[in-house]
């Protein structure tokens, strides 16, 4: 009984900056769609969990009758790196002759 109060101070040295750092984590998504030369690219948004964002999104996707092939939403650590990941990910798929739009969509739609 006598530990408990170490190992509780312990476990929240620990987690906290995992915590701290998934708070101000960023993330957006993208989708190729191939057969018609395009990437739909989301809005930026807090991240939320590994793996939550990519299901809403094609989701999002489909209602609009929007084909799609794999989705993905990298994560950075910061807004400004989420900015600039997504500017990378616009300026090279139009580099492949890929039409890029614009999605208005996050995790919270």
């Amino acid at each position: 009984m006598i530990l408990r109060k170490p190992v509780m101070a312990l476990a929240i040295a620990v987690l906290f900056p995992c915590w701290a750092a998934q708070a101000n984590a960023w993330s957006f998504c993208i989708a190729v769609a191939d057969a018609q030369k395009r990437i739909y690219v989301s809005t930026l948004f807090p991240f939320t969990a590994p793996g939550s964002a990519e299901p809403g999104f094609a989701v999002a996707l489909a209602r609009q009758q929007i084909p799609h092939d794999a989705v993905q939403c990298p994560r950075a650590d910061d807004e400004q790196t989420a900015v600039t990941m997504r500017d990378h990910a616009i300026e090279v798929n139009r580099l492949w002759g890929r039409d890029v739009i614009n999605f208005r969509w996050s995790p919270r739609q």
